[in-house]
């Protein structure tokens, strides 16, 4: 990831301001990444508490998704909630 973000930042992975194809295309790879794997959170544990629920459009807004449902997590594992689920 790290180098990832190093080829962003330097003036290879920008042409006249913009990113890059490459890392245009990394970031939307990444960004499709995210979503699958919100969407599959989703699907396993809030389907049923949130059933209108939508992936964001953005790879940022999609990672917070992501934070958030996996902090509920530990909530519900804490609480036993996932275990009954009624």
């Amino acid at each position: 990831m790290a180098d990832i973000i190093e080829r962003l930042r330097s003036p290879e992975g920008v042409l006249d301001g913009e990113l890059s194809h490459e890392a245009a295309d990394e970031i939307e790879r990444a960004a499709g990444y995210a979503q699958r794997l919100a969407t599959s959170l989703w699907e396993q544990h809030w389907k049923l508490d949130a059933p209108d629920w939508k992936p964001l459009p953005d790879l940022l807004g999609v990672l917070t998704q992501i934070d958030n449902m996996t902090a509920g997590l530990e909530r519900k594992a804490l609480t036993g909630r996932e275990a009954d689920p009624s």
